[in-house]
């Protein structure tokens, strides 16, 4: 197996892990807030924002298009788009 361990801001595009597994059990979620000082990191201060559609744009048009898989954030910011 291969261990990849990334920090903040750490991209790395040289593995492909494949994919396994029934594609209706996999979730991707994380927050979206208002960074205050725009460094990319969520202070204390900075609160969730609710009510984002976020999406995967599977296309490319920069569009929410029928289809392609969303999440709606919460009132604390959090979203989780599910069923991938």
């Amino acid at each position: 197996p291969l261990t990849v361990v990334l920090t903040e801001h750490q991209d790395y595009n040289d593995a492909d892990f494949g994919y396994y597994g029934d594609p209706q059990d996999a979730t991707i979620g994380d927050y979206v807030w208002f960074d205050q000082n725009g460094d990319g990191i969520q202070d204390a201060a900075e609160a969730g924002i609710s009510g984002v559609i976020v999406y995967l744009d599977l296309n490319g048009n920069t569009t929410p298009d029928p289809g392609e898989p969303f999440g709606t954030t919460d009132t604390g910011g959090a979203y989780d788009i599910t069923g991938l």
